[in-house]
Parts: structure tokens; sequence; C-alpha cells
């Protein structure tokens, strides 16, 4: 495992605890909130050892603050994050869970009566996340850039499905190349319809807190468990319209058009200094 420098994720996100982090289907939540909640998920995931030393754990929770939650505490902890799709069948869940060899498994109460009997079978410590119980700070080991920080799953379109790992300083680098390209700073929202355990999606419920801005997931834009999906009807359709539309000044004119056809939305005025 290599050094290449201390992860600085938690190191910045300290200097914004009072700003905003994330709105989602539970509410609105601060940095600080963040923080702490996810200290304690990575005293409950490490149980007394000093350090996970990158084991993998599994978890299927529906999109929102307590995916985020749960992904930052299980990395804190010093593990390896498995996110499961909460569209798969028990068959294709038991795949991932075994070829990713991971020893935890967490889901939320909706899942619980599937995944206790099979993490059961397998001989895995189970959670149900929304019973992690609280825990008293307690210390957190020392992570740098060059350890793995999660396993995605491809389709298995072609094949079976395969796990591709990124390090934790594989996703900085990816957030540091957006954060310019894109241009964000302080002000800016980020609305995130995407399926959270998709890479690019990870980024997303990673990146906001690279400068201290706040990333809003739309629930009411799921179509189900798992979308946005190709196809959705026109209400979804002009929901996120109206979001984005409302959020434009976002873009301060950066694009063009961000979206073509019926539902474009034109570019706002720059920003007065």
């Amino acid at each position: 495992m290599g050094t290449t420098g201390e992860l600085n994720l938690f190191a910045r996100v300290g200097r914004h605890r009072g700003r905003l982090a994330v709105r989602a289907e539970e509410g609105g939540f601060t940095y600080g909130e963040l923080l702490a909640a996810s200290e304690s998920v990575a005293a409950v995931l490490l149980d007394g050892a000093r350090d996970l030393e990158e084991m993998r754990v599994a978890f299927l929770v529906p999109p929102g603050y307590s995916y985020v939650k749960l992904q930052w505490g299980i990395w804190r902890a010093g593990g390896v994050t498995v996110p499961l799709c909460t569209s798969h069948p028990l068959a294709e869940l038991e795949y991932v869970i075994r070829d990713a060899q991971a020893a935890v498994v967490v889901a939320a109460p909706e899942f619980a009566p599937v995944l206790r009997p099979l993490a059961t079978a397998l001989g895995l410590r189970f959670l149900a996340s929304e019973e992690l119980p609280e825990r008293a700070a307690a210390p957190l080991p020392q992570v740098d850039r060059g350890r793995r920080a999660m396993i995605v799953y491809t389709s298995g379109t072609t094949s079976r499905p395969k796990g591709v790992v990124t390090t934790h300083g594989n996703i900085e680098a990816q957030i540091e190349s957006l954060v310019e390209a894109w241009e964000w700073c302080e002000e800016d929202r980020i609305l995130h319809v995407l399926p959270l355990r998709i890479a690019y999606s990870n980024l997303l419920s990673r990146w906001p807190r690279r400068v201290g801005y706040p990333s809003h997931r739309s629930d009411s834009y799921r179509g189900g468990s798992t979308a946005p999906r190709v196809g959705l009807p026109p209400t979804g359709l002009t929901q996120l319209h109206v979001a984005l539309q409302n959020m434009n000044t976002t873009f301060r004119g950066r694009f063009p058009r961000f979206m073509a056809g019926p539902f474009a939305i034109r570019p706002a005025p720059p920003r007065t200094p």
C-alpha cells in the first residue's frame, strides 16, 4: 500500500463545519453534523479495532444523507466501500458480496430482511444502517491517499460484473480536475440525480466538500428505487427542469445550453462582483 500523502478530505471539511453540506429527503445537514455522524459510524465499524485496513464493507441503502454518512464512516475507519444496487436480485447481491470478499454488510431497514440472512449464511458481520448506535468519539486511523477507497462493479452486459478498484488519490485527482474545469466555488449548489452507487456519482457524493459547498439530492426524481433512467415520464422531466432552472445561477453563463430540446435551460447572467 503506497503512502502518497495524507487524506485531506476531512481536514478541509473541518473548516466548513457550519455550512450546509447535504440537503436530501431527510432534511438539511451541515458539514459539522456529517463529520460527527460519520465518526460515530466509523467507531461502530471499528468496534475497538485500530484500523479496518482496507476491509471491504458492502452496503445497501437508498440515496440520501444516510448514504453519504455511511460512506464517509467506512472511509474514516480505513475501510473500502462496496456499494450495492437497490434493484439487484438476491443472486446478484450475493455475487458482489462474495466476489469483493466483503467482511461486513450494512443495509437500510427495508433491505435488512434480504441481506441479514445472507450475511448470516456467509458468516459476515451485519449492521442495520439506521440502527447504528451512537458511539463516543474514538481514535480513528490515519488514512493516506494511496489506500483503496471503493470497489464499484460494472454492469455485466458482456460477462459477469467485475469490481473496479479506486484509491482515495484517484478520487481526489478527479475531483480537483472537475472543480477546476467547472469553476465551482463556495456559493455553488449541485443538484444530484444520479444513482449513488455508480462511480461518477460516488465522486458527486464526495467532491462538494472540496471547497465547501453543498450537494442537493433530488429524491422526488428517483423514479422508483434506482432512477433516473432513460425514458422518464414528462412529470419527472418537468420537476428536474424546474429545479435546474431555479439553480441556474450556479452556472453563471459558462455553458451556452445546459440541456437541449423543450427543456433547454438558458444561461444565467454572470454574477456581479
